[in-house]
């Protein structure tokens, strides 16, 4: 174990567990107020009590011929969070592992611990990418934790894309559509929007949902005011700037 320089780590989002391919940068602003709250708990070269102190090592290998000297296996939150906080090293462990293993040894990081559940989603899109490397069903449902026949279940029950036209026909409950199948209802709480988002199909999408009023959306509120609040956000990127201006463009005539 070693210290290594914050900016020359980075990570891939194709060896990257989660389906989205992207740290959640609500956890990342956690860990950065405990840094906030107590500086001293970087410093995790030592096991108080016999376990780690809140940001033990990340794990790391060499890439050559990549961007950075350094990819994560795991670890992204917390490296994250050294960098927002303006630490410039941090605690690591260079793992030896061929590049094939890359994407299994991250998820055995990711399936140790507890707090970091993998959804089902995460879990097919792990299966899907390491059966094209070569590995079998069984030793996937093993990385896992879950049994071959669980495995094939959340294989065949992937969620599927809707189009706005589909979300606009469904019957409503509440505040959500619901698909109908073999008598069960399951909840739909998204729409094709992510997909759409940055192109000219994301307005007819948004406007297919109706007028919304759901928790969710209260959510996403909340996580905007976090963000604006942390003032993390560079107001001199042209991409965020332009984004700040369209909010507040669209934010006057609601109120």
């Amino acid at each position: 174990m070693k210290q290594l320089p914050v900016e020359q780590i980075g990570y891939d989002p194709i060896f990257y567990p989660r389906h989205h391919g992207e740290p959640y940068w609500q956890h990342v602003l956690t860990l950065r107020s405990c840094l906030d709250a107590d500086p001293t708990i970087a410093e995790s070269n030592k096991k108080p009590h016999g376990s780690w102190r809140p940001f033990p090592p990340v794990i790391v290998v060499k890439r050559h011929g990549w961007e950075l000297p350094y990819m994560l296996l795991d670890g992204a939150h917390r490296t994250g969070a050294f960098r927002e906080f303006g630490l410039d090293r941090i605690w690591a462990e260079v793992e030896t592992v061929p590049k094939s293993k890359w994407l299994a040894r991250a998820t055995e990081f990711n399936v140790r611990q507890q707090h970091c559940n993998l959804s089902d989603q995460d879990r097919a899109s792990i299966a899907e990418r390491l059966s094209h490397e070569g590995m079998t069903d069984t030793a996937i449902a093993g990385l896992l934790h879950v049994t071959p026949d669980r495995l094939e279940k959340i294989r065949t029950e992937r969620v599927v894309k809707l189009t706005a036209k589909q979300c606009g026909e469904m019957e409503k409950e509440g505040d959500f559509r619901v698909i109908r199948t073999n008598g069960n209802g399951f909840a739909v709480v998204k729409s094709a929007v992510k997909e759409a988002m940055a192109t000219n199909a994301i307005v007819p999408a948004l406007r297919s949902q109706k007028p919304i009023k759901s928790l969710r959306a209260i959510h996403i509120l909340d996580e905007c005011i976090a963000i604006l609040e942390s003032k993390v956000l560079d107001p001199k990127d042209v991409e965020i700037e332009s984004r700040l201006r369209k909010i507040l463009e669209l934010i006057g005539p609601l109120l």
